[in-house]
C-alpha cells in the first residue's frame, strides 16, 4: 500500500486541540487571583475574582467568613494555576473615589452637592451588599423639636450612653435630603439610623439595631444633628437653603477609605479655610 492512500487526520485532531484550548484561555481571561487585606483582622487572604477589574488599592467584598467586612486589595496576579473549588470570590468593587467641593470643619467634610456624599455610595462604605434582611421597627416617636429632646422618649441610661458615643464622635456620616434622613453609628459594629426632618421637627426616627425601644444611637444622631444644623445655620445657610441636601463625614473616614490606598489622583488645598478638593 502506498502511503499516499492513508489518510492522515492529525490536521484536524490539532485543530479539535487548539480550539479546546482557546475556549479555555478565553472562559479564564476575566479571571484573577487577588490578595485582600482586612484590617480589622490585620491579616490577608486569597480569592478568586471573575469578570471585575481590581487594581491595588481597591476596596472589595468577598464571599465567605469574611463576607461582612471590607477589604483592600494589595495583590492581583493574572498569572496562576489553583482548583476553584477551594477559593472563596470578590463578590463586589466598591467605588470609594470622591469628587466635588467639600466643606472643612473641625473633624468634618460638608457637602452640598448630592453627587458627591451620596448616601447610597457611603452606606457602601460600611455595609457589604448582601447584608441581612430589612429591619422591621413599630416604634414610632411622637413628632418632637430637635431643639429639645427631652420629649425624645428614650431610657436615662440610654440617654447617657448617646451622649458618650457622641462626645467620642462615633457618628460618622449624616445626610438630610429634603425631609429624609439618614445618619451611620459606630457602635459594636456600624448600624444606620433613619428618621425624617422638618422645619426643626423630627419624625419616625428609628435604627437598625437590636435595641427594643428607642437607642443610644438614635441619640447620638439626634445630638450631632443639633451640631450640623448649627453649623450650617451660622457658616453655610446659603448653600443649603439652595439645594435642600447637606451630608456630613468624619474626616478620618474619609482618609481611610478614599486616599490612603489611593496610588493616584489629585488633592487641591486653595489654602486653610478653602475647601478640599479630591478627584
Amino acid at each position: 500500500m502506498d502511503l499516499k492512500d492513508i489518510e492522515l487526520p492529525e490536521t484536524e485532531i490539532t485543530d479539535r486541540k487548539e480550539l479546546a484550548h482557546s475556549k479555555s484561555m478565553l472562559s479564564h481571561q476575566n479571571i484573577t487571583l487577588v490578595q485582600v487585606y482586612f484590617v480589622a483582622k490585620d491579616d490577608a487572604f486569597l480569592y478568586l475574582c471573575e469578570d471585575i477589574v481590581l487594581h491595588e488599592g481597591d476596596h472589595v467584598y468577598v464571599s465567605g467568613k469574611m463576607k461582612d467586612m471590607l477589604g483592600i486589595v494589595v495583590d492581583v496576579r493574572h498569572q496562576f494555576k489553583v482548583r476553584p473549588s477551594k477559593y472563596e470570590r470578590v463578590i463586589a468593587k466598591i467605588d470609594t473615589q470622591l469628587q466635588g467641593e467639600f466643606k472643612i470643619f473641625n473633624r468634618l467634610l460638608l457637602s452640598f452637592d448630592r453627587k458627591s456624599l451620596d448616601k447610597e455610595k457611603i452606606s457602601q462604605w460600611f455595609f457589604p451588599p448582601q447584608g441581612e434582611e430589612p429591619y422591621i421597627s413599630t416604634y414610632r416617636p411622637d413628632p418632637f423639636p430637635l431643639d429639645d429632646l427631652t420629649q425624645f422618649p428614650i431610657e436615662h441610661a440610654r440617654l447617657e450612653r448617646g451622649l458618650q458615643y457622641y462626645k467620642e464622635q462615633r457618628v460618622v456620616y449624616v445626610c438630610i435630603d429634603d425631609r429624609y434622613g439618614y445618619a451611620i453609628v459606630r457602635g459594636s459594629e456600624y448600624y444606620e439610623v433613619e428618621f425624617e426632618y422638618n422645619n426643626g421637627i423630627i419624625e419616625d426616627i428609628s435604627c437598625s439595631c437590636y435595641c427594643d425601644g428607642h437607642c443610644k444611637h438614635e441619640f447620638a444622631v439626634l445630638l450631632e444633628l443639633q451640631y450640623t444644623l448649627q453649623i450650617v445655620e451660622r457658616e453655610f445657610k446659603n448653600e443649603y437653603s439652595k439645594n435642600g441636601y447637606v451630608a456630613t463625614i468624619d474626616k478620618d473616614i474619609v482618609w481611610q477609605m478614599s486616599v490612603r490606598w489611593t496610588n493616584k489622583g489629585t488633592i487641591i488645598f486653595h489654602n486653610q479655610v478653602e475647601p478640599i478638593i479630591v478627584n
